[in-house]
C-alpha cells in the first residue's frame, strides 16, 4: 500500500518537473530576440544574408518601430525576401517623407500580400500614397484609416486629383506628337524606355485604353509584356493598340517612337550592348532599381488626369 502511494507520488513529480521544464523552455522562447527566432528558422542563408537581416530586425524593432504596423513577432515569420522587401519599402516611404500613418497603412498592405516584391511596392504603392498625402485636404480625414487597397485609393484619386495636382508636371513628361486628340509623350528615359499615348478630355477610370504605355528594348515596342499597358495596368497587345488608334495613326507613333529610340542608341539605359531578354519575369528580376520610380510616376500621372 505504502508502496503505491509513494509510487504516485514519484510519478506526480516527475510529471511536475516535466511541467516546470516546459515552462522554463517556454519563457527562454518567449524572451529570444525576434532576429534570433528568425535566424533559427532560417539556417540555410550566407552570412551576408544574415548580416544583411540583423540590419533589417534592428532598424525596423528601433529607429522604424513607429512605422511599422506588424509586431516584431510578425517579423520572424517572414523569408529573407519577404523581410528585405519590407525593409526597403519602410526605408522608401519614410525617405519619401510619407509620414507615419501612410506607412503604417503600407507596412499592413505587406503583411496582408506577402507576396508582394519591393518592385511593387516602389512602382504601384508609393507614387498613389505620394498623391493622396500631397492631396489629403480632397479627402475625408478617416479615408487613409479606412482604406482596404491600392486599387481602392487609385480609383479615389482617378474621382478627386486632376494632373495638374499631381507631384509632377505633365510638361515635363516631353510631347512628342499630336493628332486627332492623341498626344504621344515620353518622359526622360531613366532605367527604361517608355513612351505615353493619351487620348485627351477621356476619363481613364471609364476608358483604360485612353491612356496607354509602350515600353521599348533594344529600340522595338514590346507589346504582350507588362512594360505596355492600358491605365488599368493590364497588358497591352499589339492588334488592340493598333485598334484603338486606327492603324495609319499607329504606325505613325511607332515610327516616331521607334526613331526616338534609336536617337538614344537603340538600347536599354539600364543594358547597355546587353541581348534582349525575352522571359518577362526574368526581364524584370534583372532590372529592379530604385531608379524605376522615376518612370513609374509619369505612368500614375497619366492615369490619374
Amino acid at each position: 500500500m505504502n508502496q503505491k502511494i509513494f509510487s504516485g507520488m514519484d510519478r506526480n513529480r516527475i510529471l511536475l518537473k516535466s511541467i516546470i521544464k516546459s515552462i522554463l523552455l517556454t519563457e527562454a522562447l518567449l524572451t529570444e530576440a525576434p532576429i534570433d527566432v528568425w535566424k533559427n528558422k532560417n539556417t540555410n542563408l550566407s552570412s551576408e544574408q544574415l548580416s544583411q537581416a540583423e540590419k533589417y530586425f534592428s532598424d525596423l524593432t528601433g529607429r522604424y518601430n513607429a512605422l511599422v504596423h506588424p509586431t516584431a513577432k510578425d517579423l520572424t515569420k517572414l523569408s529573407f525576401e519577404q523581410l528585405e522587401t519590407f525593409y526597403k519599402s519602410v526605408d522608401l516611404a519614410k525617405n519619401k517623407n510619407l509620414k507615419a500613418s501612410y506607412v503604417q497603412w503600407l507596412t499592413k498592405q505587406l503583411k496582408q500580400k506577402p507576396e508582394l516584391n519591393f518592385q511593387q511596392v516602389s512602382e504601384d504603392y508609393i507614387p498613389p500614397l505620394l498623391s493622396l498625402f500631397k492631396n489629403k485636404d480632397k479627402f475625408d480625414p478617416n479615408f487613409l484609416e479606412n482604406l482596404q487597397s491600392i486599387e481602392e485609393l487609385n480609383k479615389a484619386l482617378n474621382q478627386k486629383v486632376s494632373s495638374e495636382e499631381m507631384a509632377v508636371s505633365k510638361s515635363r513628361l516631353g510631347k512628342l506628337a499630336e493628332q486627332d486628340g492623341w498626344v504621344l509623350y515620353m518622359p526622360p528615359p531613366d532605367d527604361r524606355i517608355f513612351f505615353y499615348v493619351v487620348k485627351k478630355g477621356i476619363n481613364a477610370e471609364k476608358d483604360p485604353f485612353a491612356k496607354m504605355r509602350v515600353g521599348f528594348v533594344d529600340n522595338k515596342p514590346l507589346f504582350d509584356d507588362k512594360l505596355s499597358v492600358n491605365a488599368d495596368g493590364d497588358t497591352l497587345k499589339q492588334a488592340k493598340f493598333v485598334e484603338v488608334l486606327g492603324a495609319d495613326l499607329a504606325n505613325k507613333f511607332l515610327s516616331i517612337m521607334k526613331q526616338k529610340s534609336a536617337s538614344l542608341q537603340g538600347e536599354h539605359p539600364a543594358r547597355p550592348g546587353a541581348a534582349p531578354d525575352h522571359h518577362p519575369q526574368a526581364f524584370q528580376a534583372k532590372l529592379v532599381t530604385e531608379n524605376l520610380v522615376l518612370a513609374k510616376v509619369f505612368h500614375k500621372l497619366l492615369k490619374y488626369q
